[in-house]
């Protein structure tokens, strides 16, 4: 289970581990792509994602368990700092934030003109320490009436070099916005966020705009274009190319002869109850009712190469029946499978686009295409006919020498 290679537990043996902890009813939910936590953290007002479920996105999954507490009395009684493990280097920045809790730790307003802040050394000022020019630790607390926190900043060694969480970024056109984390290491590799008030910043003002962000900057395309930006600190300098704009390349066409052999059928009992054969409009996919249905690419080595960091996977294909959700796998540079669901297809012809997780590990070659229907009262026998795979990929920039860590 969860391609470790292990076998997994049965059900009668989890019934025996349930009974021997001391329950007397326990359910057991769907796992795999499944298994999703979502809590809300200590001050925090939303529930978020906490693990990384294996399909790269959560399901619409119907059924949980949740555990909830009751409001308390809507007074602020506690503060919550964070991060509580900061870090920072020597006479550089680190924005620190409170929130507030009442009697039952449920999150309540908090004035944040009413928080005074406190720091051992260096400054600190709306919650942003300014940190001494030397290694060491600073305690820092936060007062708000009668709430008080602490938490401790430790300051590491001479920063010694930048890194960025990307080494490319290619944004598919102007309405799109990125993230990118700015980290310093030092000597001894411990890590801390840089953040954009203390960089030194160099780009083409005509392409993008950069504003401050958490841990790092937020880049916004202003016109198609390209530019590298160069961010330096304590003299040290990091590039990163940035891209603009995409053009749409074609990565393979199910229109060869012997296209029936260059594929296995895949999905719910594997090749069971599905046939591939070749029609004029390119591959087809035939099969009786269940809940996946796809094909794979065979033999592993003549997996379809995407080149560059595309931005968008688009499959053209016509389906005879509507589905909940299409999914593509892929493998990355380290040879990692990784998938991603997306929408199901309609009746007749479909441009399913997968748009790439950020922290995708280039380059990829694309494995398998799935149509899926989870709902057993809809499932049913049908056809899918695949025309064509394509990708939206950024032109292309130099990399100038001494380019990105």
């Amino acid at each position: 289970p969860g391609g470790t290679g292990f076998g997994g537990v049965r059900l009668p043996k989890l019934a025996s581990i349930m009974h021997g902890l001391g329950a007397e009813t326990a359910v057991n939910l769907d796992g795999g792509g499944s298994t999703t936590m979502v809590a809300r953290g200590l001050g925090e007002p939303l529930a978020a994602l906490r693990n990384v479920p294996s399909d790269g996105g959560e399901r619409a999954d119907p059924n949980g368990v949740g555990i909830f507490v009751e409001p308390g009395n809507g007074r602020v009684e506690d503060l919550v700092l964070r991060p509580g493990d900061a870090r920072v280097f020597p006479g550089l920045r680190r924005t620190l934030t409170a929130s507030a809790v009442d009697d039952h730790l449920t999150p309540v307003e908090l004035d944040e003109d009413r928080v005074s802040w406190h720091a051992s050394s260096g400054w600190i000022r709306d919650g942003v320490l300014r940190a001494p020019s030397r290694s060491g630790k600073v305690e820092v607390s936060a007062r708000s009436g009668r709430a008080r926190s602490e938490t401790r900043v430790r300051v590491l060694d001479r920063l010694h070099a930048l890194e960025l969480s990307t080494r490319k970024l290619s944004l598919a056109d102007v309405d799109a916005t990125a993230i990118v984390r700015v980290t310093g290491r030092d000597a001894e590799g411990f890590a801390a966020p840089v953040e954009a008030a203390d960089l030194d910043l160099s780009y083409d003002e005509s392409v993008l705009r950069i504003d401050p962000a958490p841990g790092g900057i937020k880049v916004t395309p202003l016109r198609v274009g390209a530019t590298i930006i160069e961010a330096g600190v304590g003299g040290e300098t990091v590039k990163l190319p940035v891209t603009v704009g995409v053009e749409t390349v074609e990565l393979y066409r199910f229109d060869h002869p012997d296209e029936a052999t260059r594929w296995i059928p895949n999905g719910t009992n594997g090749t069971a109850n599905k046939t591939l054969s070749v029609v004029p409009e390119g591959l087809k996919l035939t099969y009786a009712a269940q809940r996946n249905m796809g094909i794979t690419k065979t033999p592993a080595d003549t997996r379809i190469p995407a080149p560059g960091q595309p931005l968008i996977i688009r499959a053209k294909m016509s389906a005879t029946r509507a589905t909940q959700f299409t999914n593509l796998a892929w493998y990355d540079a380290d040879g990692v499978r990784k998938s991603k669901l997306e929408v199901g297809s309609r009746v007749g012809e479909n441009a399913i686009e997968w748009t790439l997780p950020s922290d995708t590990k280039f380059p990829i070659t694309l494995a398998e295409l799935q149509v899926i229907e989870t709902r057993a009262h809809l499932q049913a026998p049908g056809e899918v006919i695949f025309h064509s795979i394509e990708a939206d990929v950024a032109p292309e920039i130099e990399l100038p020498r001494g380019g990105a860590a």
